[in-house]
């Protein structure tokens, strides 16, 4: 309404006759990049970023997708649909407030009424944000990922003043296997046995693989000769948290946010977990940093995760995590 108002009293001047195509343009341009923005989240889960900016503006980056000339045909027409859709928006804009029963509406009432709704809009959107986060409505807070540089309010020590029960076990309650993800991609294939294997899975910071010889490390090369012993695997990342993401889940460590924000466990521990295992896990560091305890054991009971929060030495936690491991072992049901 601004620009037709404008519009009506500088008609005779060049920027009075610029503005309308201005508008038209600028409002089709806007709506096309959100329409691409949705089109490309629909297609690949991802939003525009310097990847998706890089391969437009490269030679032969479509392309590479399979990208042809009804590609842009395509596009085109789509956007000249846009272009046609602001047109006659504006158009009839112009229409509406020339008719002379409405020369003198002014939009303040409706302006107030828009004002109010817009902040009432985003105070339950944060608040529901808030609440979803720190009592664990995964459902809620996957719908985020659907909103371009969406950035949510978390507000977990102000529901603990206020006396909520704020916790761990609260927010696993909650959790689904599902919301976005599609993992695992097929339902895992087993096969009955009627001994199944023990599994002791160690896993050593920073261990080189070819130190495992007799020379340098005799009891865990013994170790591993009485046991299965594989050797060709890929490793996902270097770093702590690629690298057990990975070695547990078995797919590239970019998923570590989206299983972060659902709280989506490795589908091997519901392997596990169906059938019967007793599972006891031991850490020397801490299992909520990173945040193992809210993805890849995000589905293990918080009494069953156990690291040593004293001040040691992390060689002695190592030892005392053993110890504490052989214990179970022992006391475990046949």
């Amino acid at each position: 309404a601004a620009f037709v108002n404008r519009g009506r009293h500088d008609a005779a001047s060049v920027s009075g006759r610029l503005i309308y195509p201005v508008a038209v343009f600028t409002g089709a341009a806007t709506t096309l990049f959100f329409y691409a923005n949705a089109k490309l989240h629909t297609l690949y889960g991802i939003f525009v970023n310097g990847f998706v900016i890089n391969l437009i503006v490269t030679p032969g980056g479509l392309a590479s997708l399979g990208g042809s000339d009804a590609t842009n045909l395509g596009f085109a027409l789509i956007a000249a649909g846009f272009l046609l859709a602001h047109g006659a928006l504006l158009a009839l804009i112009w229409k509406v407030i020339h008719r002379r029963a409405l020369s003198a509406w002014r939009p303040t009432g409706l302006f107030k009424a828009v004002v109010v709704a817009l902040l009432l809009s985003l105070v339950a959107d944060r608040g529901i944000y808030a609440y979803s986060d720190a009592f664990g409505r995964t459902d809620m807070l996957a719908l985020s990922e659907d909103v371009p540089f969406y950035t949510g309010l978390t507000a977990r020590k102000l529901f603990r003043k206020m006396g909520f029960k704020v916790d761990r076990e609260r927010k696993l309650a909650g959790v689904k296997a599902g919301g976005h993800l599609n993992y695992p991609a097929h339902p895992l294939q087993t096969r009955h046995t009627d001994k199944p294997y023990n599994i002791v899975w160690l896993v050593a910071e920073s261990w080189r693989a070819d130190t495992l010889t007799q020379d340098i490390m005799p009891a865990t090369k013994r170790f591993a000769e009485q046991a299965q012993h594989f050797t060709n695997h890929y490793s996902g990342g270097n770093g702590t948290r690629i690298g057990v993401f990975t070695m547990f889940t078995g797919i590239p460590g970019t998923y570590w946010d989206a299983f972060l924000k659902e709280h989506r466990g490795a589908a091997i521990i519901d392997i596990l977990k169906d059938h019967q295992y007793q599972m006891s896990f031991y850490t020397s560091a801490a299992f909520t940093y990173p945040e193992f305890d809210k993805t890849i054991f995000s589905q293990v009971p918080k009494e069953q995760l156990h690291q040593i929060d004293a001040p040691m030495e992390g060689w002695q936690k190592d030892r005392l995590n053993v110890q504490h491991m052989l214990e179970f072992i022992d006391s475990r049901d046949a």
